[in-house]
């Protein structure tokens, strides 16, 4: 008796083990399907290129092109909010707040997000912020003008930075708003879907 009694319980943990690590297991896929830009300070900042595009079914990337027309940037702050599509969208887990020269104290969540915006940007990491030199244009007024370039970001290495954090299927946006001297220039809305 105690012995079918062992068998049986050793079969059920060893059925839970399987289980559990099915769910771990399981594939984390990402599918960016839309953003919207907004400079709100014309003056401050253009959007010369913000999209997603799809180049297959697995495969979406977007590109951020900002124009700015103030350099150096000071006094850079960047909010950060994940939210989750439940009757409308509600704010979900993550919101932080990222200012110049933080990058001594950042943790899990930041550091994804840090690790992707020095891999995908040419933003120069330092204070007061600067663009590379190697985006320098002129316009009429020989005003100098620096592009801010977001290149390629696709959603496989999303995927993969993503998949760390505790998120289930669904639909998400992450909104970010930069500010300068407590002043919100910019907003960037990206959306996407887990599954």
């Amino acid at each position: 008796q105690e012995n079918v009694t062992g068998t049986l319980l050793a079969g059920k943990i060893l059925e839970l083990v399987v289980i559990l690590n099915w769910y771990n297991t399981k594939a984390f896929r990402l599918k960016l399907t839309n953003m919207k830009c907004n400079a709100m300070d014309k003056t401050f900042s253009k959007f010369e290129k913000c999209r997603v595009k799809a180049e297959s079914r697995d495969l979406q990337y977007f590109q951020v092109y900002i124009k700015y027309y103030q350099l150096p940037i000071k006094e850079v702050q960047t909010r950060f909010y994940f939210l989750k599509r439940a009757n409308g969208y509600k704010p979900f887990l993550y919101d932080f707040t990222l200012k110049c020269c933080f990058t001594k104290h950042l943790n899990s969540v930041t550091s994804i997000v840090w690790r992707w915006f020095t891999t995908v940007s040419n933003l120069n990491h330092s204070c007061p912020l600067t663009v590379s030199r190697n985006n320098l244009t002129l316009n009429s007024f020989n005003l100098i003008l620096k592009i801010l370039k977001l290149k390629r970001c696709e959603n496989r290495y999303l995927q993969q930075q993503l998949s760390v954090l505790p998120i289930l299927n669904g639909d998400y946006a992450l909104f970010v708003n930069f500010s300068t001297n407590n002043v919100s220039r910019i907003t960037m809305e990206f959306y996407a879907t887990i599954f």
